[in-house]
């Protein structure tokens, strides 16, 4: 036993709750292990087990026990979670927070019962196994207030209330529901909540609901004191109350006080405050360029400051120019190219940093890089070289062949190239029918003035060509052929009648007679006019006559028309006034009065005048795309690159010589070749190879010669006298003559020669009524319709007959006056027939006799065929002819139809009465009116019998006792042979088997023998086949298989699979194969095993020993029989410490169930001791006999310790010999008496770690 000196543990629950009544089921149990010997535990399979005890530490209520906590190398430190799963109590849903519930009884291990306190506390009891056996921590740790927050539902009281202060929801109205109309009621005498009937004032019911003084007229109920309607009433007259725009509203009161938010002073006149209108909260694109400086209908924009007066310049510059600011004239414009940028004097006025391909500052630009590759200068450039790229930077180098010259330019079909190598020349074929190439204007328009395929809408069928007219031009309209008319070129849009109503031009070129509403645009005087009542009217112009706008708003405010004066508001979020005031600070601060001044714009709205010095330049295209000169992040020395004087010619670039003067040079050749989408370069830099992509549906391209073809072959603007286009089945539009039922005339008339391949005579209708009527042979020709001809198919009819159906006791008959047919009762009667039977019954006066009166037959029939035959003896035939075996014979042709029905009242009694002269023998029915049990009753002292074949199969005897396969049954169920009880059972024919259960299967194949078995359960299946038997089974349990040699067998269980005889199966979901063996288990495998040889297997079904277990093995100890009468040749192990440390002790997870855990490789100690490793003869595998190594292990102790003795015996010889070394050492020779000095310390420290080796045995 290992003792342990200290354990030092922290106890504490974790309530990280989110709600109130809402905390984590488990605490967490920390502390250190440490033993006697100071040494901390760090066993790596530790086991810990918790206990929760009630106050008198006896009653357990709550118990889980840790297995498997990995302590190596912790220093003793643990931190367990307490509450993941339990060994008691066994209710899966207790946890550990239940434990600390004092409002709830418990029930003690061990069955003592135990009813808290609401104030009890609890103990917690600890446990660790280390390894070798189980340790106790004690004392019983209290566990105090913290976990009992787990059960603030159950507390003693809530706030300051108790229990009793409380009702639960089930004492309320005895639990039962109020009623309608009901209101909760309290009874101070019982303590309890009830219910009562809304009476009066009672449950707070209004009674009476009025108008309160001085409300009228504007306020007004209604009598109802039950559902009473308060009314305001609103109008705009006196005495109502008013709302909306209301004429009495004469002289509102106009606002007062401070002024907040963007705006600024006092009411009624507040100002706007300085910042608020900024460039963020103007929506984008809501003020654009296009509405600050220019205008339809105004010629000129006239800004004026808000605050001076002073009218600024017009805001018109033109391409190429920049918005300037000039002390002497204000705003104007100024050309790019006489600013000047970078002025010292100005520099300071930009206090911004530069980013992107130019940095710096405006004082000191720097271009560090070109579209994010940087400047390499550090070698400087000299006359003639040209920026080169390496892949990283950019740098100076001279243009060579070497640096990407162009020495080679193919082209790909259909591009061509000629004189490919210094001035190549590309080119490209024009598209035909067997070239692809490019697409001629001329091509262009022939393909864009063709139709489309089936570009219109087809003739609707259903409407019977009705769509159709005489007139060529509608028929071409409907046929979606076009107008004949052709389109003039100044013609945008034609009228209702065709005419142009849209035209353009000069303004002396006006059409002087156009069609009424026509539209003109005067392109040399700006003027849009209409031709109304016979003259040219101006509705709008350049100018601002005609559509004048009448006011601005917004930014720039104006009114008028003409030439007018506007005010600017705002600029880009600032006020004119912050505009005016940041110019007037702008000149004060820089004097600045030349035509090179810029003005900037900073964040908060305010303009600065100044030079610009940028470390780089944005140049932006017509959208959102820029393109950045950036100088380099460094500049070794500064230098100026100047531009040439005027612009170079074509393929010219720009290089600098040592003085940074740029002037334009003519390369060699042309270095690398660019292109862009649809050209595409398929070479290299050298030798570039130019083509051009095919064009389709998503990429932009030559023509290919098919698709020049496709587009050739597309429907021409012609079409041949007399046809039309119609796609046919490749759905292509082919030209053809209209046939069939229809022909057409050239002007584009259809004449329906046909209907549905049947000839129309060309005959004409000759008077009213007349339709086209088939002759029954050859053709439609107009007539009237015959009585004859009329059909009716249909409910109700129409036409001339009755809007409803008549009714069976009706007839149809014609009414003169309204042309139609209509339906009347038919009134026949007895007294119309007085000798003869008809419907309705006829009235004799005395008993009436229906028959014949001579020797035949009476028949009753319907529909030709006789139904019903009484025979001259009386006998009856229903459906076949009477038979002389019964009165009464009955045969039904149908399959689904029953001979006979007996049907009664609802409180009826269908059944069959059996008489013997009168006397009442049994019955076969439902006995009463309410019952709905079917009886078959014997009314005398007799038997029930089932016969099959003529012959007895079942026998219920007078005394109740059911007999199958014997007439005289002597129990309540007496079987004469094989049985089976129970529903879905299938076997074979003659089995002697026993079978009590549902759905149990027997399946006999190829001659085997099912029989002799006793199977009880459901869902069981038993299979043999040829030369194999299942006999003498005896089965127990549901859904299990038996197959082919299972003979003389046992199962008991569900789900198990037995294919092997003389077995004994016990259990769930074992598959046993192993014949003559007994095997029990469950969860699909075969637990334990018996084998005839004895051998006993856990968790194997093939035990190569007489006990193997697959698995661990937990015993309180284990007994080695160990007698030395039982052995010989006993032999002391020699070379046992050589031996063991040929052992290799090593960590390793079991393949199985990842269990990680210590021991030996059986190979490695088969090859040092051979007697102490077992092969299984089935398996090959290889075990180890762990407990024989002890022997190996208590030899090579005592080698060592031996060898350990001889070691210290050494060490103190030779102790004593420097000892008396040192006696005779010149006291003078110091540094001799030094050195062995420190060699009588290391003699020293090593006796002392060969002593405390021994002592702590290694």
């Amino acid at each position: 036993m290992k003792n342990y000196g200290t354990l030092t543990a922290l106890f504490f629950v974790s309530l990280l709750t989110t709600v109130a009544y809402a905390s984590p089921a488990a605490l967490t149990y920390q502390g250190r292990i440490v033993k006697s010997s100071g040494a901390p535990l760090e066993y790596n399979a530790v086991a810990f087990q918790f206990e929760i005890l009630a106050p008198n530490k006896v009653c357990v209520l709550y118990r889980e026990q840790l297995n498997h906590i990995d302590m190596t190398n912790s220093g003793g430190v643990f931190d367990v979670k307490i509450g993941s799963s339990h060994s008691y109590p066994g209710a899966p849903t207790f946890t550990i927070l239940d434990a600390f519930n004092n409002g709830n009884p418990f029930v003690c291990d061990g069955g003592s019962p135990y009813n808290p306190g609401l104030t009890d506390g609890r103990f917690l009891r600890v446990k660790f196994h280390d390894g070798s056996q189980w340790q106790t921590i004690s004392p019983d740790n209290e566990i105090r207030t913290v976990p009992f927050a787990g059960f603030a539902s159950s507390a003693a009281t809530l706030g300051s209330h108790v229990a009793t202060d409380f009702v639960m929801k089930t004492e309320v109205n005895a639990g039962a529901d109020c009623g309608a109309g009901s209101f909760l009621t309290w009874n101070a005498a019982t303590k309890e909540f009830g219910c009562a009937g809304v009476s009066g004032a009672s449950g707070g019911t209004v009674q009476s609901v009025a108008a309160s003084a001085g409300s009228n007229p504007y306020l007004t109920v209604s009598a109802d004191t039950v559902t009473p309607l308060i009314t305001l009433n609103v109008g705009t007259v006196a005495g109502t109350v008013a709302a909306g725009n209301d004429a009495r509203f004469t002289d509102s009161r106009a606002p007062n006080g401070a002024a907040g938010g963007a705006l600024t002073g006092t009411y009624p006149n507040p100002g706007l405050a300085d910042n608020t209108v900024t460039t963020p909260k103007i929506a984008a694109g809501a003020v654009t360029t296009e509405k600050l400086f220019a205008n339809p209908g105004i010629s000129r924009l006239v800004m004026t400051d808000s605050s001076t007066g002073a009218t600024l310049a017009p805001l018109s510059c033109g391409a190429n120019q920049l918005l300037t600011w000039s002390v002497a004239l204000g705003w104007q414009c100024t050309n790019q190219s006489s600013l000047a940028v970078g002025s010292a004097t100005q520099a300071t006025n930009f206090l911004g940093s530069l980013a992107g391909d130019v940095t710096g500052t405006q004082g000191a630009t720097v271009v560090a890089q070109i579209k994010g590759y940087p400047l390499d200068f550090t070698v400087a450039p000299t006359n003639n070289q040209v920026l080169k790229f390496n892949g990283t930077s950019w740098y100076a180098a001279a243009d060579s062949n070497a640096g990407g010259t162009v020495t080679n330019v193919t082209g790909t079909a259909p591009i061509s190239v000629a004189t490919g190598t210094t001035t190549p020349v590309i080119s490209i074929s024009q598209a035909n029918t067997s070239t692809n190439g490019y697409l001629s204007s001329a091509d262009w328009n022939t393909f864009n003035g063709k139709q489309n395929a089936l570009g219109f809408t087809p003739l609707n069928p259903a409407n019977n060509l009705s769509e159709l007219t005489a007139t060529a031009a509608t028929a071409r309209t409907n046929l979606g052929l076009g107008s004949a008319a052709t389109l003039n070129s100044t013609v945008l849009v034609g009228n209702a009648g065709g005419s142009p109503s849209i035209q353009s031009g000069n303004d002396a070129a006006k059409p002087a007679s156009p069609a009424a509403g026509a539209i003109y645009f005067a392109a040399d005087t700006k003027v849009i006019y209409q031709y109304n009542s016979g003259a040219w009217v101006a509705i709008a112009s350049s100018a601002g006559a005609g559509g004048t706008i009448a006011a601005l708003t917004g930014d720039v405010t104006a009114s008028g028309n003409g030439t007018v004066s506007a005010t600017v508001n705002s600029v880009g979020g600032s006020t004119a006034a912050n505009v005016n005031s940041a110019t007037v600070a702008a000149n004060a601060a820089t004097n600045l009065n030349t035509a090179s001044a810029i003005v900037k714009r900073d964040g908060s709205g305010n303009f600065a005048a100044g030079a610009a010095s940028l470390g780089s330049v944005v140049l932006r295209d017509t959208g959102a795309n820029t393109v950045t000169l950036q100088a380099p992040n460094t500049v070794t020395t500064s230098y100026v690159l100047r531009f040439p004087a005027a612009v170079g010619s074509a393929n010219q670039v720009l290089t600098t010589d040592a003085s940074g003067n740029l002037s334009w040079t003519s390369p060699a050749v042309t270095s690398g070749v660019a292109v862009t989408s649809p050209i595409v370069n398929s070479g290299t830099a050298a030798a570039p190879n130019i083509g051009i992509q095919v064009a389709n549906g998503t990429q932009n391209g030559y023509l290919a010669s098919a698709d020049w073809t496709t587009f050739n072959n597309k429907l021409s603007a012609t079409l041949t006298s007399g046809n039309i286009r119609v796609g046919n089945v490749s759905n292509v539009a082919t030209a053809v003559a209209p046939s069939g039922d229809v022909t057409m005339t050239n002007a584009g008339a259809f004449t329906v020669t046909k209907v549905q391949s049947t000839a129309v005579s060309a005959t004409a209708p000759t008077a009213a009524g007349q339709v086209l009527r088939y002759n029954g042979t050859t053709q439609y020709a107009p007539s009237f319709l015959q009585v004859g001809d009329i059909r009716s198919t249909i409910t109700p009819f129409g036409g001339v007959f009755a809007n409803s159906a008549c009714t069976t006791s009706q007839t149809m008959y014609y009414n003169a006056a309204t042309d139609t047919f209509l339906c009347q009762t038919i009134a026949v009667g007895a007294a119309n027939f007085p000798s003869a039977l008809v419907n309705g019954g006829n009235s004799f006066g005395a008993a009436a006799t229906v028959g014949t009166n001579d020797a035949q037959s009476l028949q009753f029939e319907t529909g030709g065929t006789t139904r019903i035959t009484v025979d001259t003896t009386g006998n009856v035939g229903v459906g076949q002819a009477p038979d002389a075996n019964a009165k009464i014979a009955i045969k039904t042709t149908s399959a689904a139809q029953a001979p006979l029905i007996l049907d009664t009242v609802a409180s009826g009694i269908p059944s069959i009465d059996m008489l013997r002269n009168g006397t009442w023998k049994g019955t076969v029915g439902y006995s009463d009116g309410a019952s709905d049990d079917l009886f078959i009753s014997n009314g005398v002292a007799g038997n029930i019998i089932f016969d099959t074949s003529n012959a007895e199969k079942m026998r219920l005897s007078s005394a109740g006792k059911l007999g199958i396969g014997v007439s005289s049954p002597i129990t309540h169920l007496h079987v004469n042979g094989a049985g089976i009880i129970g529903s879905g059972n299938t076997t074979f024919t003659d089995a002697s088997n026993y079978v009590i259960g549902a759905s149990n299967s027997i399946t006999n194949s190829g001659g085997g023998n099912a029989s002799v078995m006793n199977i009880i359960g459901s869902n069981n299946a038993i299979t043999t086949s040829l030369f194999n038997f299942s006999i003498a089974l005896d089965l127990f349990g549901r859904s299990n298989t038996v197959n082919n040699n299972s003979g003389n067998a046992v199962v008991l269980g569900r789900d198990n699979i037995v294919s092997a005889g003389n077995t004994v199966t016990v259990g769930k979901s074992i598959t046993n194969s192993v014949a003559t063996s007994m095997q029990i288990g469950v969860s699909n495998t075969a637990k334990m095993t018996i084998l005839t040889t004895g051998f006993f297997g856990i968790n194997t079904t093939a035990p190569s020993e007489a006990l193997e277990v697959n698995g661990n093995v937990k015993a309180a100890s284990y007994l080695y029989t160990s007698d030395a009468r039982l052995k010989k040749d006993v032999v002391t192990l020699p070379m046992a410490l050589e031996n063991v440390l040929k052992l290799r002790g090593v960590n390793f997870v079991w393949k199985n169930n990842g269990e990680k855990t210590m021991g030996f490789i059986a190979q490695e100690v088969e090859a040092v001791y051979p007697e102490l490793v077992r092969t299984d003869k089935q398996s090959g595998y290889k075990a180890v006999q762990y407990g024989n190594i002890v022997a190996v292990l208590v030899e090579a102790l005592k080698q060592e310790h031996a060898e350990r003795l001889q070691d210290k015996d050494l060490c103190q010889g030779q102790i004593s010999q420097v000892s008396r070394g040192l006696a005779s050492v010149n006291e003078s020779s110091d540094s001799r008496l030094k050195k062995l000095e420190q060699e009588n310390q290391d003699l020293k420290a090593r006796l002392e770690r060969l002593e405390k080796a021994m002592l702590n045995g290694k």
